[in-house]
């Protein structure tokens, strides 16, 4: 049977008519089909234990890209150049993150996502790398394509990256990892701060920014 993986969803408005609505990207859904799951979009209910009996049936969690986090989530005032933050959003995100880890169930954090399991296990995060680590790549690319690759990767090797992606080359991101736990292996370097992956030894979550 194909495995089932949750995607939470993130809270929008429908563009013809303004009414709001729960979704996230098709790109994702289809990424996930093409890898022989099947895609759960995972709503955000007002009483998150309601999800229990949704939650018992998956077999993976992935984290997406989004908006920034709240800085006060890992004790930081905000930055003035960090976005605005979606507070439901963290909370809903930090809690299916706490409970896969609990849960011994595996993560794939993207973007976003790996921000959201850094924290989760009690790291933090640079708010702005232009500002607060001068010198470092521009990972803020949001003029080019998607398609754009903005720098080379190297890849650990022996990891578990390396492993399931081999040598590839990545994107952008705005917000990175400042503070890593211990339990958190570096698998990607990209010459920065906050690498372009991790894999954590104790957990199965595999995290790409």
């Amino acid at each position: 049977m194909r495995p089932l993986i949750g995607i939470p969803c993130h809270a929008s408005f429908r563009a013809e008519t303004g009414r709001p609505i729960y979704g996230n990207n098709r790109s994702y859904v289809h990424a996930l089909e093409a890898a022989g799951g099947v895609p759960v979009l995972i709503p955000m209910l007002n009483d998150f234990t309601a999800l229990d009996p949704l939650l018992a049936r998956l077999d993976g969690l992935l984290l997406p890209g989004g908006v920034d986090m709240q800085p006060s989530r890992y004790g930081e005032e905000k930055h003035p150049l960090t976005e605005e933050a979606d507070p439901q959003l963290d909370q809903f995100e930090l809690s299916l993150t706490s409970w896969a880890l609990k849960e011994d169930v595996p993560i794939l954090g993207i973007c976003r996502g790996m921000q959201v399991i850094n924290v989760a296990l009690g790291g933090s995060l640079y708010q702005d790398l232009s500002d607060q680590y001068p010198g470092s790549i521009r990972h803020s690319q949001r003029d080019l394509p998607r398609t754009h690759l903005s720098h080379h990767i190297i890849v650990e090797p022996g990891s578990q990256v390396e492993s399931l992606l081999a040598h590839r080359n990545y994107g952008s991101i705005v917000s990175i990892i400042k503070l890593l736990k211990p339990l958190v292996t570096v698998c990607i370097s990209a010459d920065e701060p906050g690498m372009a992956s991790r894999n954590c030894s104790k957990f199965p979550v595999i995290a790409l920014l």
